[in-house]
């Protein structure tokens, strides 16, 4: 009778070992890229959702956008999914409170999604126009806002002539921020310059900014504010 193969030996059992770890080494950044891609994909599915909501709203309101004034905005003030049932857009889209928080947000905050102040904003000092806007492909409608304070009141608000923030923005997405416009079509925009995901504080000031001058111009200067 021939030798039989016994067991493996432990030289053996290493080797396999090894070749396991290395596979695994190999294949967790690929996973890992597959799991941000995936909520990458439903949060821009959720921006897309509440914009189309947008619209709708103001299809059946005469072409006006969410009115904040006087009345609720288009979603209530405040850090708890109570606040994300207010306002007048959940009934257009979802009666899940948890719709305007994007899968990839790391603050532990209920909302991530602000709207653009001149479309339905609740910021007490903005001044919202009557009508959807002129170029619809070039104004932002919703964006992924880095609020600390963790009760963003559902607004996005910058200046247009300086290089000045009032709000900030998030880098949730490997470097980069989702974004909706008013044809509702959404966008990924990564940051080209390093200060942009390092805002902490309101009211920061990074001049010649491009990531915030392309703000500027989906913000407010892509329609007339006097209609």
């Amino acid at each position: 009778m021939g030798n039989r193969r016994g067991a493996f030996t432990l030289v053996e059992m290493l080797i396999v070992v090894a070749l396991i770890v290395m596979l695994i080494a190999m294949l967790l950044p690929a996973l890992g890229m597959a799991k941000d891609t995936a909520k990458t994909v439903d949060c821009l599915a959720r921006m897309r959702t509440i914009t189309i909501a947008w619209g709708k709203f103001a299809q059946d309101n005469r072409r006006r956008c969410v009115d904040p004034y006087p009345g609720s905005g288009w979603i209530g003030n405040g850090n708890s999914l109570d606040a994300n049932k207010a306002g007048k857009l959940p009934p257009y889209y979802s009666s899940d409170p948890t719709a305007p928080q994007c899968p990839a947000d790391t603050s532990n905050h209920f909302r991530t999604y602000s709207m653009n102040d001149h479309l339905g904003g609740r910021w007490s000092s903005s001044h919202p126009i009557k009508h959807t806007p002129r170029r619809p492909s070039h104004t932002f409608v919703l964006l992924e806002e880095n609020d600390p304070r963790g009760y963003n009141l559902g607004s996005w608000v910058t200046y247009t002539t300086n290089g000045a923030w009032v709000d900030y923005v998030t880098a949730f997405h490997q470097g980069q921020m989702n974004i909706s416009f008013a044809d509702a079509h959404v966008e990924t925009w990564k940051w080209q310059d390093d200060r942009t995901a390092a805002i902490r504080s309101f009211w920061a000031v990074t001049p010649d900014n491009p990531d915030l001058e392309r703000l500027q111009r989906a913000f407010i200067s892509t329609f007339d504010p006097t209609q």
